[in-house]
């Protein structure tokens, strides 16, 4: 069978499956479970995955690592619940146990079954693809919302509102719940035609970001090449469903709860006797939301809950605060949580108090790999015929724990996309009227399966990510460094020092310029290196976590820009950029640097269609004038960028 035919089978297969989609949506809506009490939905999950034809089916601790969840309610409430929902009788008991003491979530594993029969020339030229791993994430959790009893309501018209008092699905994980399951369904009904592994990780408490940590650190991620999630949203006067891609951007975030432990005492006659812990709270939460902002990048505070006291004549013995900070970057996270920490510290000692933070949840940002995020644009708009919408900072506006899963597939070489499933939304997320277009689950359906079809079946992905991972895949440890160091000794002439020593004397950023002016007299060598081995690339890559790759690789366009005889490879690294958009004004500097040596107008369109996808963040922190560096102004759009460059040129020429 053709990979056309395929994919004409699996858009015909996900559209039959619209009322059986519709049927389990409206199951799990009716059993909205919080994090960590996800139990029902856990067995349920894992019965269908089963019957579906997994070749495994994970629960309980194989799926979390016990000391890794964050947020967990109390043994008794968790004990509660479990024995509630085995009175209920409606999961297998067998499956309901494993996730007794709140060890939920459930992770099914496909193996492609596709005929070893296949030429030498086949064999090499799938070679990429049959080790590769998939991983699809789909959130399962509730949120502690009443959900509306109007009629208007739509799953109270149909029948289908929440049955557990207090909680509701308003943030659409029914529906990634139901796409979840329908893909694995089509897929598992094709395993003879596919290659390589997928996981479906139907991941717990994603609500407060607290359940993906526990699961990347039972390993579950170590192996995976490309990771994929999605979230169901949309507007009010939304007219059709469609996909969202963008950046995929998610702020980083901390959760916190405090307690404040004071003395209590008689308000009137001895109020010098008591230590007021009210009183620290209200002093540290007035103080909390006056941490003075943060120059390299937007940040949150909120303090969402504050419990105190026991009657108007008593000093407060004890406070309890649950809070959040959130941040454009990771260090901008950490600035105002340590922030938050010394307030929280502080406010208890001026009034005699102690105080306890206890973390209930983490999430670091993400960005999407371009590569992935202009794969699955291409997939959903030309294999899909779906309409595609660029989505600005991800679209969501908030913190997404999916970004534990994304960052530790980066980590060793992977790539990862965050997509947004569009449909016309009745209120926004967390409302208790929300609810979405049931249409929209077909949609998500074709768009992860196709994707399978795509990563696993048609070998078009980086070289350097492939050679990344076959040398991973053979042993090899995972560690980026290790992994390019091997590569560049493939490459690198003996009487050239070690690059790598050079580095690490440096450190991480501080390393990458001397590498650089190390470099300065070896165009030979750089010229060839840098087509065979991205090394630039690579120092993106590394410097991820410091949030400078953007800066790297514009200091590595500026020098390189000298040395290269076309536009294709400086736009390869100017397109990395996208890690360090902070850094923005590098990059356009390089492509500034670059632009004056270009003599051919089409070879400067290549290098604008190559850096497209990122230069409306270059125009927005920096822009390009009509004149040249000097007269840089903002430009609000791509667009602008490249009339802007085409301008430049004519300039010189």
């Amino acid at each position: 069978m053709s990979t056309e035919e395929i994919y004409q089978n699996i858009i015909e297969e996900a559209e039959s499956l619209e009322q059986e989609l519709i049927k389990l949506r409206r199951e799990f809506h009716q059993y909205p479970e919080p994090g960590w009490m996800e139990m029902r939905t856990s067995a349920r999950i894992a019965e269908l995955l089963e019957s579906y034809g997994c070749d495994q089916v994970l629960m309980g601790t194989e799926v979390c690592k016990a000391d890794a969840r964050m947020g967990v309610p109390e043994e008794s409430l968790l004990e509660q619940h479990y024995k509630e929902v085995n009175a209920l009788g409606q999961v297998s008991e067998e499956k309901l146990k494993k996730t007794r003491g709140g060890f939920t979530g459930v992770i099914g594993i496909l193996h492609g079954k596709l005929s070893e029969e296949r030429t030498a020339s086949e064999k090499e030229s799938e070679r990429a693809s049959e080790n590769q791993v998939l991983a699809f994430r789909f959130d399962i959790d509730a949120l502690p919302v009443t959900e509306c009893e109007n009629m208007d309501h739509f799953p109270e018209k149909q029948g289908f509102r929440s049955i557990c008092p207090g909680y509701m699905h308003a943030c659409g994980h029914d529906g990634h719940i139901t796409v979840g399951l329908g893909t694995a369904k089509i897929l598992c009904g094709m395993k003879d035609q596919l290659r390589g592994t997928i996981k479906f990780i139907f991941q717990p408490a994603e609500e407060g970001v607290r359940g993906a940590k526990a699961i990347v650190e039972k390993g579950h991620l170590d192996d995976v090449d490309v990771v994929l999630g999605a979230h169901m949203s949309g507007k009010e006067d939304q007219e059709q469903c469609m996909i969202g891609i963008g950046d995929g951007h998610s702020l980083a975030t901390t959760k916190m709860d405090v307690e404040i432990h004071g003395k209590a005492a008689h308000a009137a006659a001895a109020p010098e006797a008591g230590d007021n812990a009210m009183l620290a709270a209200a002093t540290a939460i007035l103080n909390l939301h006056a941490i003075p902002r943060y120059s390299h990048g937007d940040t949150r505070v909120n303090v969402g809950k504050l419990v105190a006291g026991s009657s108007r004549n008593v000093i407060c013995e004890s406070a309890h605060m649950e809070m959040e900070v959130r941040g454009m970057t990771a260090e901008a996270n950490q600035y105002m949580y340590d922030y938050a920490c010394r307030i929280i510290e502080n406010a208890a000692q001026m009034h005699g108090c102690t105080s306890q933070i206890r973390l209930m949840g983490a999430a670091t940002n993400s960005l999407n790999t371009p590569e992935l995020m202009d794969r699955m644009k291409k997939l959903c708009e030309e294999r899909l015929q779906l309409p595609v919408v660029y989505v600005p900072e991800g679209g969501v506006g908030g913190s997404e724990d999916y970004s534990c899963m994304s960052e530790r597939v980066k980590e060793h070489g992977g790539q990862s996309c965050y997509f947004l499933n569009l449909s016309k939304c009745h209120a926004t997320l967390h409302n208790d009227r929300f609810d979405f277009d049931e249409k929209a689950l077909v949609n998500g359906v074709k768009v992860f399966t196709c994707a399978a079809v795509d990563l696993l079946m048609e070998s078009t992905l980086d070289p350097a990510f492939l050679e990344r991972d076959r040398l991973r895949k053979s042993g090899i440890p995972v560690k980026i460094a290790e992994t390019e160091r091997l590569l560049i000794r493939e490459t690198i002439p003996s009487d050239i020092p070690d690059l790598y020593e050079i580095w690490k004397q440096g450190g991480m950023v501080r390393g990458t310029v001397p590498v650089l002016n190390t470099l300065d007299e070896e165009t030979e060598f750089m010229e060839a290196y840098i087509r065979h081995a991205y090394l630039f690339y690579d120092f993106g890559l590394w410097t991820v976590i410091e949030k400078q790759s953007g800066q790297i690789i514009g200091q590595a366009g500026l020098f390189v820009s000298e040395l290269l005889d076309d536009a294709v490879e400086l736009g390869y690294l100017i397109r990395q950029s996208y890690r360090g958009k902070g850094y923005a004004q590098e990059c356009g500097r390089a492509i500034l640097a670059y632009a004056e040596e270009v003599l051919d107008l089409e070879e400067l369109h290549v290098l604008i269609e190559r850096t497209n996808d990122t230069s409306l963040h270059v125009a927005q922190k920096l822009g390009f004038g009509p004149y040249g560096q000097d007269q840089i102004h903002g430009a609000e759009t791509a667009e602008d960028t490249e009339t802007s460059l085409v301008h430049w040129h004519k300039m010189l020429t």
